[in-house]
């Protein structure tokens, strides 16, 4: 059992406009032949998991949490201290993800020792029942090589677009990167949240952390003193695409911009778009009154750059090392 960190695909053979099922090989033989000597090699006819492959999965996963990392690879030793971090900590979930290279699904008694497993992880944790499946801290997924290929084609019809972005007291910066930056209000970051959810958080190592007490806090004073919110909250950042400026931007000065920026995602605030956007029906006319600051800058599909903005826009935050995995 490892871990895959900081995972690119470097291959000038295929074209940048590949398939989702030609990526999904790439990164199959990127992943192989990277972790040759860590792969768990087993000969099966439909390439899913047996009961013997999910009871050492089983196995592996409880002694994760009974934190014996002299068990495991190297790899996963050099993420100790961040496991150990999150094991303490209210604020993470633990996904549980049984891959494998077949159709979806997996045999019946499988798919039900799958359930049995997470409901007894949740509840060991006090967690109520009938809490919903998204929310649970402990989920355990089985994920296929079908699926994969499903959401790496699902990714590249997902880019977010925001028309008609107003920006208040907006100023604007050319060197080294293009941005803008000024106040938003909290009714079109709540709309924003309406029409996109998650999607506007696909670089965002952290995503949501669900109910924590910063959600809390952000709702609190969205609610009972939007006019300070603008003092209590650190803003939104954004990386976006491009950017194009109304036309009457000119004629107003920088008290007021329209502005459209396509292949939007919010990495840093994303607590505070989640909390304004899942408030806004009780909250009402307040959110039009809530100010954030906020920054868009342009990249241009400058992923280095991406990454080490997004980085350094979290590291005063508790970002672990394990929130990176999955963003390259």
């Amino acid at each position: 059992m490892s871990f895959v960190n900081e995972l690119s695909i470097e291959d000038n053979a295929a074209p940048p406009s590949a398939t989702a099922k030609i990526t999904a090989q790439r990164i199959g033989n990127l992943l192989r032949n990277r972790y040759q000597d860590f792969i768990h090699k087993r000969e099966a006819g439909n390439g899913t998991w047996s009961n013997s492959d999910f009871l050492s999965f089983k196995n592996a996963c409880d002694k994760l949490q009974s934190e014996e990392y002299e068990r495991f690879d190297e790899i996963l030793r050099e993420k100790q201290s961040d496991i150990s971090m999150a094991l303490s900590s209210f604020d993470y979930k633990f996904l549980f993800v049984m891959m494998h290279t077949g159709k979806k699904g997996a045999a019946e008694n499988i798919l039900s020792d799958m359930k049995q497993w997470q409901r007894e992880l949740n509840l060991a944790s006090l967690i109520a029942d009938n809490t919903p499946n998204d929310d649970l801290p402990f989920q355990v997924h089985l994920v296929s090589a079908e699926d994969i290929q499903q959401w790496l084609a699902a990714g590249t019809r997902s880019s977010v677009d925001l028309d008609d972005v107003e920006i208040e007291k907006y100023g604007q910066i050319d060197e080294p990167h293009q941005a803008f930056y000024g106040l938003v209000s909290g009714d079109q970051i709540a709309d924003w949240w309406k029409i996109y959810g998650t999607r506007l958080f696909t670089k965002n190592i952290r995503n949501l952390l669900g109910k924590t007490e910063v959600n809390d806090a952000i709702k609190v004073t969205a609610s009972q003193n939007p006019e300070l919110f603008w003092y209590y909250n650190n803003g939104i950042t954004l990386l976006v695409n491009s950017v194009e400026p109304h036309r009457r931007n000119a004629s107003r000065g920088f008290e007021r911009g329209c502005f459209r920026f396509t292949d939007v995602s919010v990495i840093n605030g994303a607590q505070t778009v989640s909390s304004l956007g899942m408030m806004a029906g009780s909250v009402g006319e307040n959110l039009s009154n809530i100010k954030i600051s906020a920054r868009f800058i342009k990249l241009s599909g400058n992923e280095d750059i991406a990454n080490s903005i997004t980085k350094a826009n979290n590291f005063q935050n508790r970002v672990l090392g394990r929130d990176f995995a999955s963003q390259r």
